[in-house]
Order: structure tokens, then C-alpha cells, then sequence
């Protein structure tokens, strides 16, 4: 009773009673050491504090702040994220591009599909960028340290917004697909991933990234290079925009164009300004001059 009254740890008082009991002597002279006298109120509070942690996927409150726990995916990508900005020499170019011939094709080719099925202008332009590779394959590529991979597949990893997030999953072979076939698989892909029903498999890293951000009215950025990944095409909101007339003839000065604008980002180790600059060209001639992919 004596040591609970102090405040002292009955297993830090050495006992001098018979068969090493403590005795009443013993908890009168005890002093305790710094550690304990210091520390361990300190290590209560710890424990407290630990005991009051939320669990995993729980908002953490504390004053004027909020922390959130964030899941093994989403470190994961901060940190392949982090690494790719450090190491790789990104640059970057972009073009912009005139849409009415596209959307004038794909007007005529969802007419001939049930609504659910139509095509979207994204899909579209992942098979432009598709056959831009087949021109340019150099962009189609990876660094490997001390050789670069070029692929014979265009395998495209999509982002999806879920959530607050983002994931990629990868689109197979778009070059040697046609249009309703890279649709569907685009659209099941979308619903899985809001669904977070997605497999391993289907979120693995393609040879090329594209990111739409044009239904956010986002008009141009520059994403990441994903590693090993060569290149990534960011898609702007596709909007009118005035330009210059194209007829000299015409009395008219300017010219409404539905437009958007794209943005190539490059590892520089694999694919040099020249490179990069023919593959926009060619993809630019596709979304321009759409009939040409059927060439």
C-alpha cells in the first residue's frame, strides 16, 4: 500500500525482507531513477496516444488539420511517381489539333451502333496515337540501363479517375484492333475499376500512357513519364477556338475550329525533340485527316 501510495513500481524496489520481500524499510528509502521518474509518464502517454490511433482508412483529426492513412497502392504509385520526376530527363511538346473531320466520322459510325455501344472521341485518338507508333516506333520504347526495349504491341494504360485516385489499367494491342473492340475493352475496364473490381493483370504497366483530363475542362498539362515507359500523351478539353482563316481568298479574316490541344512528355534518354516532334506530326495528320487510318 505504501509503494501504490507513492507512486512507485513495486518491481523497481529491491527487497531486503526475508526471502527478498519488500518491506516497508525498502519503499522509505527507494529512490527512483530519472528514467522512471520521467520516462515513464512519458511512455503512458505514448501508449494512450496509440490506443487512440484510428485504424487504417480512418481520417485521423487533430486541431486545424485532418490526417489520412493512405493505402499500399497509393504509396506505391507516390512512390514510382517520385523516383520517375528524379530520374528521368523529361521534356516536353505540344500540338494542337483540329477536330471536325474526326468528329465528323465518328458522328458517322455511331450511327450504325446501339447507344451503348457508341465511340468515344478518346477512342479515337488511342488509335491515332496507336498507328502514329507503327510510323515512329521509337517512342514505342523503354530504357533498360544500358540498351532500349522497343515493342512490337502498343499496349496503352488509360488513367480512370475512382475515387479521389487515379489507376491505369492497360489497354492490349490497340494498334491491331479496331475501333468498337478498343471501345469495349475501355468501357469494361472503366467499370471495373469504379467497381475496384479490377485483376493484376489489368493495371500492369503497358509501353504507353495516355491521360484525358478534357472532361474537367482541363485545356493542357504535362504528366509524368511512368517508368519504363518512353512516353506519355496528356489530352486536353476539346473547345471552339478562333483561327485564322485557311482560305486566302475568303473575305473573312477568321474561322471557328473545334480544336484541342495534346502534350507529348518524353525520357529523353530514349526519344530525342526530333523524334518526339515526327511522332506528333504523324499523330496529328491522323486526328486531322481521320480516313488515313484506314491506309
Amino acid at each position: 500500500m505504501l509503494a501504490k501510495t507513492e507512486g512507485y513500481d513495486l518491481s523497481a524496489i529491491a527487497g531486503t525482507g526475508p526471502g527478498g520481500r519488500i518491506i516497508a524499510a525498502d519503499v522509505k528509502e527507494f529512490v527512483p531513477s530519472a528514467i522512471t521518474a520521467v520516462e515513464a509518464p512519458k511512455a503512458a502517454a505514448a501508449a494512450a496516444a496509440a490506443s487512440a490511433t484510428p485504424a487504417v482508412g480512418q481520417p485521423s483529426p487533430s486541431g486545424d488539420f485532418v490526417d489520412y492513412p493512405l493505402s499500399e497502392q497509393a504509396l506505391a504509385i507516390a512512390q514510382g511517381l517520385t523516383v520517375s520526376k528524379q530520374t528521368v530527363p523529361h521534356y516536353y511538346l505540344t500540338v494542337d489539333l483540329k477536330l471536325e473531320k474526326l468528329l465528323k466520322v465518328r458522328e458517322t459510325l455511331n450511327e450504325g451502333l446501339p447507344e451503348d455501344e457508341h465511340l468515344s472521341l478518346s477512342d479515337m485518338l488511342l488509335k491515332a496515337a496507336a498507328i502514329a507508333s507503327e510510323k515512329v516506333p521509337d517512342v514505342n520504347a523503354s530504357w533498360m540501363d544500358t540498351f532500349v526495349r522497343q515493342y512490337n504491341s502498343f499496349d496503352v494504360n488509360v488513367m480512370v479517375g475512382v475515387g479521389d485516385g487515379l489507376v491505369a489499367p492497360v489497354v492490349r494491342d490497340v494498334g491491331r484492333r479496331g475501333l468498337k473492340a478498343i471501345s469495349s475493352d475501355v468501357k469494361a475496364l472503366a467499370s471495373s475499376a469504379q467497381a475496384m473490381e479490377l485483376e493484376p493483370h489489368q493495371v500492369e504497366t503497358g509501353t504507353f500512357t495516355v491521360t484525358n483530363l478534357g472532361a474537367y475542362g482541363v485545356k493542357n498539362f504535362a504528366p509524368i513519364v511512368r517508368m519504363p515507359q518512353a512516353c506519355a500523351l496528356a489530352i486536353g478539353a476539346a473547345e471552339e477556338r478562333v483561327i485564322p482563316k485557311e482560305d486566302p481568298d475568303s473575305e473573312e479574316i477568321y474561322q471557328l475550329e473545334t480544336m484541342l490541344s495534346a502534350t507529348l512528355s518524353c525520357d529523353h534518354r530514349v526519344v530525342d525533340g526530333a523524334v518526339s516532334a515526327q511522332w506528333l506530326a504523324a499523330f496529328r495528320g491522323l486526328v486531322e485527316n481521320p480516313l488515313t487510318m484506314l491506309l
